[in-house]
């Protein structure tokens, strides 16, 4: 069907494995073979909304130098595919709602808006420089469903981003899925951020990591499972203290001060995370 779909559009070109080599390969592959200014990448189960490259694409003109250009997150869930918007949400609108944004955000401006909140920029939502892309390197293979988040941040540290402040399109919302799946197993997904880690001190990826120690509400998606990868990895224990003060003072809605945070939340943490562990063992 895809052979046939090609042959018939002399703008397509398809690209077939010999052998099951992975998404990682097939991501790359495609990258390097692909000839446009301009790349998405969405699943196979996401669906982009009429209007999603003609707006994205208006908006990439306006401000050229944006690396990427990045929409509304809006998921579909269950056979009958409910649309769910984070952004009209009462209770999350203030997250998601990409109103609060400027239409381009320099990588200045990227960094003042991350210390109130986190830029939530999905990968199916994205139309990405394709030079951006490869001068970052690509999307880092071990960090495999975590690659797209850690790129995309990157090229907005880089290039700054620009916005479309509606529902271009669907994420499908599916716990089988190649991400879901992948981080709901702790042991793999223990891998892939101890991985994220290392990379961040990537001469490659030079800032990075003072990018994520400044801002650690750019480690909120990986929840509490990243304090605990990052407290037994010593040498990733500078991570602890911004990103734990940083997830009790959102819980608390409050800041929390240093002596609070190792003397009371601190001991918590470690007793619900790490001693029912201790005893079992």
């Amino acid at each position: 069907m895809f052979e046939h779909y090609a042959s018939l559009n002399k703008n397509v070109r398809y690209l077939r494995n010999e052998v099951n080599r992975g998404l990682q390969y097939s991501i790359d592959r495609a990258l390097q073979a692909a000839t446009g200014d301009y790349v998405v990448w969405a699943a196979s189960d996401d669906r982009l909304l009429p209007h999603f490259l003609e707006r994205s694409m208006a908006m990439l003109e306006r401000f050229p130098q944006a690396g990427l250009c990045f929409s509304e997150l809006a998921i579909m869930k269950g056979k009958e595919e409910r649309v769910e918007r984070f952004a009209i949400d009462p209770n999350q609108g203030a997250t998601f709602n990409l109103e609060q944004y400027p239409d381009y955000m320099a990588p200045e401006t990227m960094r003042k808006h991350l210390r109130r909140r986190l830029i939530w920029m999905t990968s199916n939502s994205i139309v990405a420089s394709r030079r951006a892309i490869l001068e970052a390197g690509g999307f880092p293979p071990k960090l495999r469903w975590h690659s797209d988040y850690f790129t995309y941040t990157l090229i907005g540290y880089r290039y700054g981003v620009c916005r479309v402040p509606d529902m271009l399109c669907l994420m499908r919302a599916n716990d089988d899925g190649y991400s879901a799946s992948g981080a709901n197993n702790p042991k793999l997904q223990r891998r892939v951020l101890s991985s994220f880690l290392d990379a961040l001190s990537d001469p490659r990826y030079a800032n990075m990591r003072w990018l994520f120690l400044e801002n650690p509400v750019l480690f909120s998606p990986f929840g509490d499972f990243f304090l605990k990868v990052a407290m037994t990895t010593p040498r990733h224990w500078d991570f602890v203290q911004p990103y734990m003060r940083w997830m009790f003072e959102h819980r608390l809605g409050r800041p929390v001060e240093p002596r609070e945070l190792w003397l009371k939340h601190l001991p918590r943490f470690l007793r619900a995370n790490f001693a029912p562990r201790l005893l079992a063992g």
